[in-house]
């Protein structure tokens, strides 16, 4: 029984990835994962004060370190409120590309 799931599955996604389409789609929805990643890596090393963002900052003279001493501090003063905002708007963000991306036929 599981053999004969396993043929018509492997069947089907043999014949999905010959068609350029699907490949594209694919592309466009391991994209959009990777954002995600970056997104939540780049606001998860703003709080840090290590981090290497706060290393680039140092680098990029007094303004940008003030910016982002700024940026931190209003982190630190609403936590719930920014991190759940931002996490928020990726995912938004995410399930509307993943929208638009199943209103496509083929």
């Amino acid at each position: 029984m599981m053999a004969r799931r396993w043929a018509i599955t492997e069947m089907g996604l043999r014949q999905l990835l010959r068609g350029k389409l699907f490949k594209v789609l694919l592309g466009l929805g391991v994209g959009a994962g990777l954002v995600v990643a970056v997104a939540g890596f780049v606001f998860s090393q703003t709080l840090a004060e290590d981090g290497w963002l706060a290393g680039l900052a140092a680098k990029g003279g007094p303004r940008a370190e003030a910016v982002m001493q700024a940026v931190s501090a209003l982190l630190l003063l609403y936590p719930d409120l920014l991190v759940t905002g931002a996490y928020k708007v990726v995912f938004w963000a995410q399930a509307q590309l993943g929208l638009l991306l199943s209103l496509i036929h083929i």
